[in-house]
């Protein structure tokens, strides 16, 4: 990963069983190891608890807080954002972020998650996504000089190139969605369009940026559920998100950032200005 991209923060290159292949020099003074400790060693001194490489090989990407063992025996909480990355259906390994955890105010804890997930989808778009388009454009030309079964072998694989550009695509827009440019109640429009999940947004005004990125993430990351009506709307100086049968799993985010949640998940709010 480009240290100029992750600047202040640890990222790691995994394989597919969770051994360190390369860092970045910041790598060595967040997890307190020196680079030839981490090359080959197991990211098992990420003690997650949630198995974070699990979840992000079967979605794609995920993140959440870990508590990192360092290399000289103390331990600190951190953020970490891990991407699978594919090679057609083959699982060829991990990209992770971590980050320290600073409760240094709201803002700032949305804000140094949206850095990672865009220094992630830089990685993703300049290295994985890249060499999987040159592959296509190659296989394309390959396909006009062959015939019979050299053709059909030629075409399967581009099939396959195709696939694992959309998934690269699909993970591009889960880590850095355009929307959220163009304000909460034109991203939920958006993605409600694109999920088929119904939405309901009655917006006195548009939120913080911060207020708008947190709400849109947790929808994001929620799980499917019942599929029923997602209703958010104004309420208290702040954003009120009814889930339609659905329910937030992790409220930590949002109570972090001086909101509360539901006991059973099915709604919560946060604060229409963060910082």
């Amino acid at each position: 990963m480009s240290e100029r991209r992750a600047r202040g923060h640890a990222a790691l290159s995994l394989d597919a069983d969770g051994m360190v292949t390369s860092c970045n020099a910041d790598a060595e003074r967040v997890t307190g190891y020196r680079k030839a400790d981490l090359l080959g060693k197991s990211v098992s001194f990420l003690d997650t608890g949630d198995g974070l490489l699990d979840s992000a090989a079967a979605a794609g990407a995920a993140e959440g807080e870990c508590l990192l063992l360092r290399g000289d025996g103390s331990s600190v909480h951190a953020g970490v954002l891990v991407a699978a990355v594919r090679d057609g259906l083959a699982l060829r390994g991990f990209g992770v972020v971590l980050r320290n955890v600073r409760r240094s105010g709201a803002a700032a804890l949305v804000g140094a998650g949206e850095r990672d997930r865009a220094r992630l989808a830089a990685e993703v778009h300049d290295d994985s996504l890249q060499a999987m388009v040159a592959a296509g454009m190659r296989l394309q030309l390959l396909e006009g000089r062959l015939a019979g079964r050299d053709q059909a072998i030629v075409d399967g694989l581009h099939v396959a190139v195709d696939a694992a550009v959309t998934r690269l695509r699909d993970l591009l827009r889960w880590l850095r969605p355009p929307e959220l440019n163009h304000g909460l109640a034109a991203a939920l429009a958006d993605w409600a369009e694109r999920t088929g999940r119904p939405f309901v947004v009655d917006l006195d005004e548009e939120p913080a940026a911060e207020a708008a990125t947190l709400v849109y993430r947790t929808l994001q990351d929620s799980p499917r559920g019942s599929g029923g009506t997602i209703r958010v709307r104004s309420a208290d100086g702040g954003v009120l998100v009814d889930l339609g049968g659905g329910a937030v799993d992790d409220g930590g985010r949002i109570e972090a950032l001086g909101g509360w949640r539901a006991d059973d998940g099915s709604r919560f709010w946060v604060p229409g200005t963060l910082g």
